[in-house]
């Protein structure tokens, strides 16, 4: 492996950018060097506005995006970076950034080291990067290649839709992300095998009305012994009581007693619901995958005095 080193590879026909829905996905493997105890510097995603190379000055944490006189003025691309090495300027040495103009001065930065991926683990990593002209943002997702997303809920919804096209991912088949925060008419017990920003942990049971990134009650099964990813038949009971006007929720493995509540939330169900509601499940994939299996179901509703 040599020092001061620089490349790039492109697509070799140009794609349209604007307006436009670019999606990609790409699986990556950092392998350090055997001679040393450190390694430097990363790679990144780049969309760039013509298939120059690399600039020859742009090696160390440059990332082969820039070089160090173009840093504040370069013009007309976009990258992500993966860091793998903490420079002075740099927020550590395990971060995703996103770069325009500048290497030294990210629009915007979120070190990995919550999340558990390590980018010199020399694991496989799988990245999806969706740049989207309808919101005019652009989303990172990132993961373990081997391991499971994101997961199912139970769900009452006001009518019987489909899922949104873009409520894949983190939003588990509930809503997309222009409805999270405006969502109405629904409520879902969400059952989360993958930590997205916001998420408590990968092994947690939520209840949503609005919004997905910020349920209205979430709580971890990592102090029940109970792991959602276990590939063991899980058996749930949830209770909509409209005299308590709350929502429980007991979990446990199919062959264990159910046990005692694990949550309990109270909902104004009637500006919550509408009188009458659609019931059944949600699941998404994202970045990566997993199997989800409803094994069997029974449901009741019982109306009640006012």
């Amino acid at each position: 492996m040599q020092l001061n080193q620089v490349g790039r590879v492109l697509y070799k026909y140009p794609v349209f950018a604007w307006p436009a829905y670019i999606y990609s996905t790409f699986t990556f493997r950092i392998l350090t060097s055997p001679y040393s105890t450190e390694s430097a510097d990363g790679l990144t995603f780049i969309i760039a506005p013509k298939s120059s190379p690399s600039p020859t000055d742009s090696f160390g944490s440059y990332l082969g995006i820039m070089d160090p006189a173009q840093d504040g003025r370069a013009a007309d691309q976009l990258a992500v970076e993966f860091d793998t090495y903490k420079n002075t300027f740099d927020f550590d040495g395990n971060h995703v950034s996103i770069d325009t103009k500048s290497v030294i001065h990210p629009i915007q930065v979120r070190s990995l080291n919550d999340t558990g991926i390590d980018l010199k683990s020399g694991r496989d990593i799988k990245v999806l990067i969706v740049l989207d002209g309808s919101t005019k943002s652009i989303r990172v997702h990132i993961g373990y290649a081997s391991d499971p997303i994101d997961g199912l809920t139970f769900i009452m919804a006001p009518d019987s839709s489909p899922s949104p096209s873009d409520s894949y991912g983190s939003y588990l088949g509930i809503m997309d992300p222009a409805q999270d925060g405006h969502a109405g008419g629904q409520l879902a017990v969400e059952f989360d095998t993958y930590k997205n920003t916001g998420d408590l942990d990968a092994n947690h049971i939520a209840v949503v009305t609005k919004s997905v990134i910020h349920p209205i009650e979430a709580r971890s099964l990592n102090d029940t012994g109970i792991d959602l990813k276990s590939g063991r038949d899980i058996k749930v009971l949830i209770v909509l009581d409209g005299r308590t006007k709350s929502i429980r929720v007991h979990v446990g493995y199919a062959f264990d007693p159910i046990g005692e509540t694990f949550l309990e939330v109270p909902i104004d169900i009637p500006n919550t619901l509408p009188s009458f509601i659609y019931v059944g499940f949600t699941a998404s994939t994202g970045l990566l995958t997993e199997r989800h299996q409803i094994l069997n179901w029974n449901l009741a509703s019982f109306p009640i005095n006012k």
